[in-house]
């Protein structure tokens, strides 16, 4: 004895179901493929920018090391000495914090240039913070510098600006 088989109509609600459901998970699939690559690019700049901000504040570094080695009135090729006389100094400064040649210098193995301005401003006595300095007559001032030091590479400049203060009786 052979069983019927009942056979019923098949509408399609499965199918249709079943397609929507791919349809919505490809587009949230899309939407997060392209939101992930715009998170990319973001952090991306976010790094570049930090790497040329970091460049520009090693180029204060440098100053800094400069100023405070040798001797800064007798040496006519101290950074002090040359800013004194001449009111601005510009150098650029190569990856190992040395002054250099402002072509073609490599911070961490990438094209970048960091490039140092300092500019005499002028004595101040009020400007040097924590020295009792006495009267104007007493022939010990307070020289103050601008340094800017510019960082351009991948694309990007950060500018890094910093005030250096030198006790000093030559103004």
């Amino acid at each position: 004895m052979m069983k019927e088989i009942k056979q019923t109509k098949q509408r399609g609600a499965a199918l249709i179901v079943g397609l929507v459901l791919l349809v919505i998970l490809t587009v949230l699939g899309v939407w997060a493929v392209k939101n992930s690559s715009m998170q990319e690019l973001v952090a991306s700049n976010v790094h570049q920018s930090n790497w040329v901000f970091n460049a520009a504040d090693a180029g204060v570094g440098a100053f800094t090391e400069m100023a405070n080695a040798g001797n800064d009135v007798g040496d006519p090729t101290h950074i002090l000495f040359r800013a004194r006389v001449n009111g601005n100094v510009n150098f650029c400064v190569d990856e190992n914090g040395n002054e250099a040649g402002c072509n073609d210098t490599f911070i961490d193995g990438k094209a970048a240039q960091v490039q140092v301005n300092v500019e005499k401003k002028g004595c101040v006595q009020q400007l040097c913070f924590g020295y009792s300095l006495g009267s104007d007559k007493g022939g010990v001032k307070c020289l103050v510098y601008e340094v800017d030091s510019t960082g351009d590479g991948m694309g990007v400049t950060e500018q890094v600006e910093w005030w250096a203060y030198q006790i000093s009786a030559q103004c």
